[in-house]
């Protein structure tokens, strides 16, 4: 009888675990971000929740860490009128995590990066959709990037 009920608690709790580990999900992204503004831009790949992975950490994760120097930056800078591509990553998401371009006016280091906040004026940050984004940085006076073929995000 005791072994029976360990047993079943042993069952419930791997199936709790099982529950709990579905609201991870993996999905992978890639950016064609085109530059038809008048500057450069610089474009960085990062997500908005957990877990944390080293493909995906934004540059205030990697401030002050060996990481920042020596591992992966993935800042891309775009010249006026040309198209950069950002390659695809993969990674995990919790439940209410997404997948996030970073998209800072002028062509901009890692302190520059770690100095400009969300609520800057010099960077727009564009919700990614699972698989290929198309996007296109337009002239304008603010920075403004927009999914090809749809509004904008300011």
């Amino acid at each position: 009888m005791i072994a029976r009920l360990a047993l079943s608690v042993a069952a419930l709790s791997a199936t709790v675990a099982a529950i709990g580990c579905s609201s991870t999900t993996t999905a992978t992204f890639s950016v064609n971000l085109h530059n038809a503004s008048t500057q450069p831009v610089t474009a960085w790949m990062t997500k908005n929740g957990g877990p944390d992975e080293s493909a995906w950490l934004a540059p205030e994760q990697l401030s002050g860490s060996i990481a920042a120097t020596t591992d992966r930056i993935s800042g891309v800078t775009i010249p006026p009128g040309r198209t950069g591509e950002l390659p695809s990553i993969t990674g995990k998401f919790d439940a209410d995590a997404f997948a996030v371009l970073r998209v800072y006016a002028g062509k901009v280091d890692f302190d520059q990066m770690l100095a400009t906040g969300s609520d800057s004026r010099l960077r727009v940050d564009v919700p990614l959709r699972e698989g290929r984004n198309d996007l296109v940085v337009t002239p304008s006076p603010k920075l403004t990037v927009e999914r090809v073929g749809e509004s904008k995000h300011e």
